[in-house]
């Protein structure tokens, strides 16, 4: 087996056992309703994933919406890095759901492998691989060529404006980037253009050669992730 089969299975194998830990924070997630429209329990989320990503050793900082006189929450970014250097592979993602037809998909259920609840795919399960990814190449001792930055933003599912849309604006969104891997369930083909998701009303940020999606394959991004594929 070659070294890249074992480390990858060495990390199959530390998320595996951590399959009722991953349950347990993404329950925690679900039953925070982060509707948007209009924005509910932002701050709430915001705290509950700062909570999360500093047990888990990141290091963690939020970006707080400049107009924040608008309805609902005032919404909040939050990033964390692990990893040092200059180049940057991006892990985004979205805290705020649809708005549900009942409080009952606000009380998450689980059968089995599966958990059922307003958001769990689209996408607060997402954002708790995304973080156990992270937490494993940490636990492991991976050694990585630059940085891995977590960003968590609001507002995706009305189109970013207080979110992906006005970290671009602040030059906050993709700095250093080489890459970005996206945890939406929702897009089907990886390419430059599905940066648009990303940053809406804008045009593709330059400097990121690739983006990654959950349905597509994971591959080595310029050698970057080499060691903790």
């Amino acid at each position: 087996m070659s070294k890249t089969a074992t480390q990858s299975e060495a990390l199959l194998q530390w998320l595996r056992r951590r399959e009722d830990e991953m349950s347990a924070m993404l329950e925690e997630l679900v039953s925070v309703p982060t509707e948007n429209p209009p924005g509910k329990n932002y701050r709430l989320c915001v705290e509950v994933l700062e909570s999360h990503l500093r047990r888990a050793g990141l290091s963690c900082e939020r970006s707080v919406y400049e107009q924040s006189s608008e309805s609902g929450d005032a919404p909040e970014c939050l990033f964390a890095t692990y990893g040092s250097g200059k180049r940057a592979l991006y892990f985004h993602g979205h805290y705020d759901v649809v708005p549900a037809q009942s409080s009952d998909q606000f009380r998450p259920l689980r059968k089995e492998h599966f958990l059922f609840g307003r958001g769990s795919c689209d996408m607060k399960g997402g954002i708790v691989a995304m973080l156990y990814a992270i937490s494993a190449l940490k636990e492991m001792g991976a050694r990585l060529n630059g940085r891995i930055v977590l960003t968590l933003v609001p507002d995706e599912e009305t189109g970013g404006k207080r979110g992906s849309a006005w970290l671009a604006r602040q030059n906050l969104l993709g700095r250093d980037a080489i890459g970005m891997l996206l945890a939406e369930p929702s897009l089907e083909t990886a390419d430059l253009s599905s940066l648009r998701t990303i940053n809406y009303g804008g045009s593709p940020i330059p400097d990121i050669r690739y983006v990654m999606l959950p349905k597509g394959d994971y591959k080595v991004i310029d050698d970057w992730f080499v060691s903790a594929v």
